[in-house]
């Protein structure tokens, strides 16, 4: 019986222990932010781009030889908690319709896609038309849903997207219009209603940027480090790692990385490596790349007043800015623990 039982108690350990992650789903009912604009190809037809909280108002009307296309987009930001596929499910709500009449070359359309942008891989983006129609064609007011398998990796921010484009032109004796922008109906828009993707946090409440280390197959992120000080004064904040650096050519390798919705002004940088008995000593810093402004050693080596600055995607035009990291590293099985320090301040209060 005691056999049985220790046997039973084994299984219920391992059933614990190997059982799957529990699946978050993150659903945002509102946007982050949004941006609308106009290409006019051929002469000065009537057009219409806009974004105004959730909504988009876009519409060209081409008239004999004319030609434009109306672009806008609304997206979110994302941080992965789990690595592997998933099905992002995209609700937004449309009312407008495209016409084309005449003789020659006339035509309208409107183009709906789901885009999924890795910022920490560089802006790598997968994406899917959702809606592809050519005029004559109406929607009266339709609340419409699809999805797309999205491959996330854990501690990758990723920038989700509604992006839509309509387009009408008239090489000859007619006219076109596509109107989501009320041109000829009033109410006439493309609006967001929803994006559900698993396994997506936002990442915490205040600003701060996000470190990832090296460990041998990729960088692993590690965490948010909150300096977020409004009144723009430093703040000094400890992380011990969850991973173990992997020397490369007697160095470990870090990178910060800006959160897409933060700003940052970074003093200083420390790695501290914990040895047996107690033995805590600081490990060099020899080497720091800034993504955009190039060497950025001399602003973090010391505690002043020479900062290093970081720009996340909303500052920077859809990309977030980062800095690379080399520490010296000590011989394998020396360490048993590593904290990184991080002194700076971040104006900025993610919402």
């Amino acid at each position: 019986m005691r056999v049985i039982i220790t046997m039973l108690a084994t299984l219920m350990f391992l059933i614990m222990t190997f059982s799957p992650l529990t699946v978050h789903a993150k659903e945002w009912s509102s946007e982050d932010g949004g941006e609308a604009s106009v290409t006019v190809e051929v002469d000065q037809p009537e057009t219409i781009a806009q974004y105004n909280l959730h909504t988009l108002k876009l519409g060209v009307k081409s008239g004999v030889y004319a030609s434009a296309t109306a672009y806008g987009s609304m997206y979110v930001y994302g941080i992965a908690d789990a690595t592997g596929w998933v099905a992002g499910i995209i609700e937004w709500y449309q009312k407008g319709n495209l016409a084309a009449g005449g003789i020659g070359d006339i035509s309208s359309w409107i183009h709906v896609k789901f885009q999924a942008i890795d910022l920490t891989a560089g802006g790598a983006l997968v994406e899917k038309i959702i809606l592809d129609e050519h005029g004559p064609w109406a929607d009266y007011g339709t609340t419409r849903w699809d999805y797309m398998d999205i491959y996330l990796v854990q501690g990758h921010t990723y920038k989700f997207v509604l992006c839509a484009e309509v387009h009408a032109h008239a090489f000859g004796l007619g006219a076109a219009v596509a109107d989501f922008g009320s041109i000829w109906w009033d109410d006439s828009r493309i609006e967001w209603m929803s994006i559900e993707v698993p396994n997506i946090v936002e990442g915490g409440e205040a600003g701060c940027p996000m470190l990832f280390v090296w460990n041998g197959t990729e960088y692993f992120y590690e965490g948010l480090l909150n300096i977020h000080s409004s009144e723009g004064i430093d703040v000094i904040t400890n992380h011990t790692l969850i991973s173990t650096p992997r020397r490369v050519n007697g160095t470990y390798l870090l990178r910060l990385t800006e959160h897409p919705l933060t700003h940052s002004y970074i003093d200083q940088v420390k790695l501290y490596a914990e040895l047996k008995y107690g033995v805590v000593i600081q490990l060099p810093l020899v080497w720091a790349w800034h993504s955009e402004d190039g060497n950025a050693l001399p602003q973090l080596l010391f505690s002043d007043e020479w900062k290093a600055e970081t720009l996340g995607a909303a500052f920077n035009n859809g990309t977030s800015q980062s800095i690379d990291l080399k520490f010296i590293a000590l011989p394998p099985n020396f360490v048993t623990g590593f904290i990184f320090q991080i002194e700076g301040n971040n104006p900025v209060l993610k919402p």
